[in-house]
């Protein structure tokens, strides 16, 4: 485990979503919680990707391997001045075909970096939000690994 970059899946997930929404590849962020990705909101558009943690899966050899499915929270925000609370319409449909590329890139995508499998959507277990002209559209993916 020692030669384990913990976090290597990052950078290619990093990668992988500037390959698909090549417009926004000055503005995929990698802040390390909502918190912090919320302050950033100053793009009109833009992707976060967050490490949410570690589900834990099944252990083997006495508890010394573990399957563990690793968790990347990936937040569209989109800003439009026009949208306000009562009428965001606009930003629901400027999200829309982004998201459909985003997911189309990222659901089953093989990383090729080992130990990590290819990635599953799981349930976000986080809302979409939203803020006078702005809104939030989160994705959860899990990539399993086994941890030795």
């Amino acid at each position: 485990m020692s030669d384990l970059d913990y976090f290597a899946l990052e950078p290619v997930i990093v990668a992988r979503i500037k390959e698909c929404l090549p417009e926004l590849a000055d503005a995929v962020y990698t802040p390390f919680s909502v918190d912090e990705m919320l302050q950033l909101a100053n793009d009109d558009m833009a992707v976060s990707v967050i490490y949410a943690g570690d589900r834990v899966g099944d252990s083997a050899g006495n508890g010394r391997a573990n399957a563990v499915y690793q968790q990347w929270l990936v937040v569209l925000s989109i800003n439009d001045p026009g949208a306000q609370l009562e009428q965001t319409a606009s930003l629901r449909a400027i999200a829309a075909p982004l998201i459909v590329r985003l997911l189309k890139g990222l659901q089953g995508f093989n990383p090729n970096t080992s130990p990590y499998k290819p990635l599953q959507r799981i349930d976000a277990g986080v809302s979409v939000g939203h803020a006078s002209s702005y809104g939030y559209f989160p994705f959860l993916f899990e990539s399993q690994m086994l941890v030795v």
